[in-house]
């Protein structure tokens, strides 16, 4: 807590008077992050829309992830908080923005089909951008962009029932 109250050039009493513990203020900054990329993604849509471009909300969303200054709190919050909080934090808002535009666009499939669809492209993202980080981003963004961007196409190509 010093290095932190130091860090911040704040005291330790100013630092709890908002927050309970690292824990506490590490939640906080995924809850922040996880809306802070959904808005990412969110304009990326708009850019799908606008462009046809289906790579453009992964790639804003990778640009967002690595950007001079978001760069060492991505890897703390994806690699170093081991706390299922910070990872729903992250998720949570991310999976709600995906369910739904599944919806709006396959009117037809059920909402369970959604929620898991939803449920596993956020998930199967989340460790592919950890394993992408942990191996020092050795791919371009372009690169993951387009996985991405294929996986997602040959999901919604699936005909799911329940």
């Amino acid at each position: 807590m010093r290095d932190v109250a130091n860090i911040g050039h704040f005291s330790r009493s100013t630092f709890y008077t908002y927050y309970d513990g690292i824990d506490d203020l590490t939640n906080a900054l995924a809850d922040k992050f996880g809306n802070e990329i959904c808005d990412v993604i969110r304009a990326g849509l708009q850019e799908v829309e606008e462009t046809g471009n289906t790579k453009a909300p992964y790639l804003r969303m990778l640009e967002y992830l690595i950007a001079p200054g978001n760069l060492s709190l991505t890897k703390t919050l994806l690699l170093d908080a081991h706390n299922q909080a910070v990872t729903e934090a992250i998720a949570e808002p991310i999976r709600e923005l995906l369910y739904q535009e599944y919806r709006k666009n396959h009117p037809d499939v059920s909402e369970a089909t959604h929620h898991r669809t939803s449920v596993f492209w956020v998930y199967g993202m989340y460790g592919l951008i950890k394993d992408w980080l942990r191996k020092g981003c050795d791919r371009d963004i372009e690169h993951i962009a387009e996985s991405m961007a294929v996986s997602v196409h040959m999901c919604g190509d699936w005909k799911s029932r329940d």
